[in-house]
């Protein structure tokens, strides 16, 4: 993870050489190793550089090409360096950096060249002959690019903070995405908290010259996308081979990696398929988070698992006395945004420890769930086609798996779903079961000025409407939320100089999991078959484990624990700063059922509490109206 920047004066000003030396200082942190400008004319290029790669050591950015009148800056891993050499006449050596590797495809291909690249990337190319800007960020969105483009200029850059270096870039708060922040799953790609600063969303690029900006899709998930293999062993042996190509490209690094390990499925199989490939580096450094005072939270069982399987080195936080709220201005600065998850303090903790280590690169197991597939919606399907046999011996195994009663299993997930989404949403409220996002969209005067119910209910439906496994398994991965965390990922990273990376998210490994019929991803009621099956010396503990524990109850208990005199103040003492949003009344009611957990709390209450304390937080900090 490096920083970049850029001006595009399309006014056709020379640009000041001093504008993008201060838009570089204001992410200085992301790239310790380097800082470097490039300017001519009206165009003007930054970067922060942050060697993890070999190749990387070498690299110059920003980077001017004068035989094909190009110049590049890019944040970038290309995993396909090898195949792509042959075709753009150049060498695959350390030497060779990946930046100069996408500067030849685009002299090659265009701009069809990032249809030809994997890996993670995002990159501004000026080509000074066609007197046009092209930019592009990768296939999931994993490195960020935002920007701000007027009449007169363009500014891009890697976080927020080097746009607001300037007082023609407007500092105003964008309420609708305001709002969305404190309702679940909103599937907003382009926009930001700031008004009129955007992103280019993932899989997209564009060009801009003189005239308007053109941006396009270059990429999809196709949703027809099927594979069919002879064997149970072909899917094995073809999921295997694509995990591990995928892991072994993002181990490429020159200097220290980290594993989050959580105990969980993913990330313990990235763990594990590492050892394989780091045979000569081992003990890996891995880091976890641990609670001791609440059992149905600890993972510390699996991890120990992990450690016995030999070749790890383990560091551990025990979170029970960090506080939601500990260094959360620090936090925020980095983040640009306000805390979405109230664990975000722990793994801030949890960093630290790895920047002692001299960790640079960190490989996260970030919802695989989503990639393999947990099959909701399979028991729906199969009750909808009238596999009977299939749907009978199905919830007998998911029910011994998990130890729940099959009948309650055939209600919640055969006859429930089937229920219109109108119904359901009429049963919550004569049954006074509150969803999270409610006191928001019940917001007449907001939704009236913003027609939240609308854009919400056009998302919803996508994760609601889906009657095959499939169709759901395509909603998961295509939602905006995972650009959202790779770019809320990356900013805390920057700031122990960390470039996070996610094996599960590489293009050829989505794609095939996409593809293989559902039988591949569930079976025997266990979903995630493909995993299951394919990481061979994975702990059986974890690999046949059916639960996943989450540190919700601990962030829970520390919020009113360490911080009740703090969160009474926000809720009681600064309505006006979140009047807007949710009647002051109404979260009264709801704080006060949280704190006190009596017969009408539920878990939603928490995560409403949370969002808007530390939405108040930051509005009040940031002083953005």
């Amino acid at each position: 993870m490096s920083g970049i920047t850029g001006i595009f004066r399309r006014d056709g000003r020379d640009v000041d050489p001093a504008d993008i030396k201060k838009m570089n200082d204001k992410i200085a942190h992301r790239g310790p190793d380097g800082s470097r400008v490039w300017c001519e004319g009206p165009v003007a290029f930054g970067h922060q550089m942050l060697h993890t790669t070999q190749e990387s050591l070498h690299e110059i950015l920003p980077f001017e090409d004068e035989e094909s009148g190009l110049v590049i800056t890019a944040d970038a891993r290309i995993d396909n360096r090898k195949d792509l050499a042959p075709q753009l006449g150049i060498e695959d050596n350390e030497h060779v950096s990946d930046s100069y590797f996408i500067l030849k495809a685009y002299e090659k291909w265009g701009e069809k060249c990032p249809e030809e690249l994997l890996g993670d990337f995002a990159f501004a190319i000026w080509d000074k002959n066609k007197e046009q800007l092209f930019c592009a960020r990768d296939h999931m969105g994993v490195k960020p690019f935002y920007y701000y483009l007027s009449d007169n200029v363009f500014f891009f850059a890697s976080q927020i903070k080097a746009l607001h270096a300037f007082d023609e870039v407007p500092y105003k708060l964008n309420q609708l995405v305001a709002a969305f922040y404190l309702i679940p799953n909103s599937d907003e790609t382009r926009s930001t908290l700031y008004k009129d600063i955007k992103r280019i969303p993932a899989s997209h690029s564009f060009k801009l010259g003189s005239s308007k900006l053109q941006i396009k899709k270059y990429w999809e998930l196709n949703p027809r996308l099927n594979l069919k293999l002879d064997s149970d062993d072909d899917y094995i042996r073809k999921f295997r081979g694509l995990f591990k190509k995928s892991v072994r490209c993002r181990l490429r690094s020159a200097k220290k990696i980290g594993f989050e390990l959580s105990g969980g499925l993913d990330s313990s199989s990235i763990v594990t398929v590492s050892k394989d490939i780091l045979t000569d580096q081992l003990p890996l450094q891995t880091f976890s988070l641990i609670s001791k005072d609440f059992p149905e939270s600890d993972e510390s069982f699996y991890i120990n698992k992990m450690m016995d399987s030999g070749g790890i080195e383990g560091t551990s936080i025990n979170v029970d006395h960090i506080s939601p709220l500990n260094n959360i201005d620090q936090i925020s600065w980095h983040l640009e945004k306000p805390l979405y998850s109230a664990n975000v303090s722990f793994f801030w903790d949890l960093y630290q420890k790895m920047e002692k280590k001299d960790i640079r690169v960190l490989l996260r197991g970030y919802d695989g769930d989503s990639i393999l597939s947990h099959s909701e919606k399979y028991f729906k399907e199969l009750f909808l086609k009238m596999k009977w046999n299939k749907l009978i011996k199905e919830i007998i195994h998911y029910s011994k798996n998990r130890d729940k009663d099959p009948y309650n299993i055939f209600l919640n997930r055969c006859i429930f779903p089937l229920i219109p989404y109108l119904i359901k949403k009429y049963w919550y409220r004569f049954k006074n079961v509150r969803l999270e996002g409610d006191l928001v969209l019940q917001n007449i005067t907001l939704n009236r000025e913003l027609n939240l119910s609308e854009i919400y209910k056009h998302y919803n439906k996508s994760l609601i409407n889906p009657n095959t496994a499939k169709e759901f398994h395509y909603c998961l991965i295509v939602q905006g939320s995972h650009q959202f965390a790779f770019e809320y990922n990356d900013s805390l990273a920057s700031a122990f100089s960390m470039e996070p990376r996610y094996p599960f998210f590489d293009k050829r490994l989505v794609e095939f999991c996409y593809a293989i019929p559902n039988e591949q991803k569930f079976r025997y009621g266990w979903d995630r078959m493909m995993i299951r099956r394919s990481i061979e010396n994975l702990p059986n503990e974890i690999k046949w484990r059916s639960k996943k524990k989450f540190l919700t109850p601990v962030t829970n208990r520390n919020l009113i624990k360490f911080e009740e005199k703090r969160v009474n103040e926000i809720i009681y003492d600064k309505n006006q700063i979140y009047d807007r949003f949710i009647d002051p009344t109404e979260i009264k009611k709801l704080y006060s059922i949280y704190k006190t957990k009596n017969d009408d709390y539920q878990p939603s209450d928490a995560s409403e509490v949370w969002k808007l304390i530390t939405l108040t937080l930051w509005l009040e900090k940031e002083k953005i109206i």
